[in-house]
């Protein structure tokens, strides 16, 4: 599976599970040199949305994709805000392992 069809597993696996509790979308911002954008840009995850009132960015890699230090970088500001930023690798399990991160998003919003 590419990273385009991965995008599109994840994205339809979100809708299914969070909605209405969250919204999703495909950053197409991050290509070239968009770093000043404030919406994504350069770094940001390729699945941006909001859960629960909390933003959150997934970051999809197949194969043996890297985290680039841009995305690192970018991980840091997410989490240091109080968002939440998430590497997510085409393996067997994903879902379960981002369901684990995003559930907890949800449960948190109850407290």
């Amino acid at each position: 599976m590419n990273e385009h069809d991965f995008q599109l597993t994840v994205r339809k696996w979100l809708n299914d599970r969070y909605h209405p509790r969250g919204v999703w979308w495909p950053n197409t911002t991050g290509y070239g040199d968009s770093h000043h954008d404030p919406f994504g840009g350069v770094g940001a995850g390729d699945i941006i949305g909001c859960l629960c009132g909390r933003w959150v960015e997934i970051e999809l890699k197949v194969k043996r994709g890297r985290v680039s230090e841009r995305q690192a970088m970018r991980r840091v500001l997410v989490r240091k805000c109080g968002g939440v930023y998430e590497v997510v690798w085409l393996v067997d399990g994903w879902q379960e392992l981002l369901a684990d991160v995003l559930d907890r998003v949800e449960g948190d919003s109850h407290e």
